[in-house]
């Protein structure tokens, strides 16, 4: 996972960004569950190699910027649920990331 870790974390970093920009005529998927979904896996990627806290932090400012960037784009829109929910799924990635890390040490 270390040689991989860090183009998979900057791709899906750019995946989320992409598809957070991306104007909702364009079909981008959206709503709470592709936020959590989204995030989650930023979480599992970054608890790899970060503590739960830093990790959290990390994935959850992450979120932040993205909403700062959407406010200042004309055809998007930031909301505080939308950021809550990024820092859930931060939160439940880094979760269930470390139980599959414990689950194949054994």
């Amino acid at each position: 996972m270390t040689r991989i870790w860090r183009p998979a974390l900057l791709v899906w970093m750019g995946i989320l960004l992409a598809g957070s920009l991306l104007p909702s005529a364009m079909g981008a998927p959206g709503g709470p569950g592709w936020h959590l979904l989204g995030y989650a896996i930023l979480g599992a990627l970054l608890g790899q190699r970060y503590s739960a806290g830093t990790a959290w932090l990390l994935g959850s400012g992450y979120g932040a910027l993205v909403e700062g960037i959407q406010w200042a784009v004309r055809y998007r829109a930031a909301e505080v649920g939308d950021l809550l929910v990024n820092g859930l799924g931060v939160a439940i990635g880094l979760l269930v990331g470390r139980a599959a890390l414990r689950f194949r040490r054994g």
